[in-house]
């Protein structure tokens, strides 16, 4: 059975995007660049909410150099209700409830399930008990406001810290795991 990683970057005030959407913000270098290419290699599959695929598919298709090549030939899997199509090489597009699909995709995958950005999608995946990992690159910015960390998470879940990487940059990966019955 597959893992279900979440990776999300933030802000030091736990927001992922600006009001208006914007991650202009993220804070990348060289070496957050290699850990991204380590994630990438490491997945099986790609997961990706609307939003992050529009965003993604906007740049990638068209990029060159290492993580374009790994992201462009990964298998890509899209949770939406309103988008009709997908044209990123490599993707498959699921409706309906995106809980159900995970479910389905962990049982016929064996690698990790890497789910890029999308908080809201995080936050529905996480309650229903299908995210084994949650991710959290906190930028060194300060946003003031915008669209919050696990967006619609809806009640409290405890985590607990399994590890802590601190970049040079400033940004800091935190690595959590839901504590098994602390959900509330």
């Amino acid at each position: 059975m597959g893992r279900t990683a979440v990776f999300m970057m933030c802000s030091v005030d736990g927001y992922v995007a600006r009001q208006d959407g914007a991650v202009d913000w993220h804070v990348t270098d060289e070496a957050f660049e290699s850990f991204a290419n380590r994630q990438l290699e490491a997945a099986e599959v790609l997961l990706l909410g609307r939003v992050t695929y529009e965003l993604l598919a906007g740049y990638w298709p068209t990029a060159t150099g290492r993580t374009a090549d790994l992201i462009n030939g990964m298998r890509k899997v899209v949770f939406s209700n309103s988008l009709r199509a997908v044209t990123w090489a490599g993707t498959t597009l699921v409706h309906g409830e995106a809980g159900d699909g995970l479910a389905a995709l962990k049982a016929e995958t064996a690698g990790e399930l890497l789910l890029l950005g999308s908080s809201r999608l995080a936050a529905g995946l996480l309650r229903r008990g299908l995210v084994d990992e949650v991710r959290v690159m906190v930028n060194p910015v300060v946003l003031g406001g915008g669209q919050p960390l696990l967006a619609g998470m809806g009640g409290m879940m405890k985590l607990r810290l399994t590890g802590t990487e601190v970049f040079e940059s400033g940004n800091v990966l935190q690595r959590y795991q839901p504590a098994d019955g602390e959900s509330g």
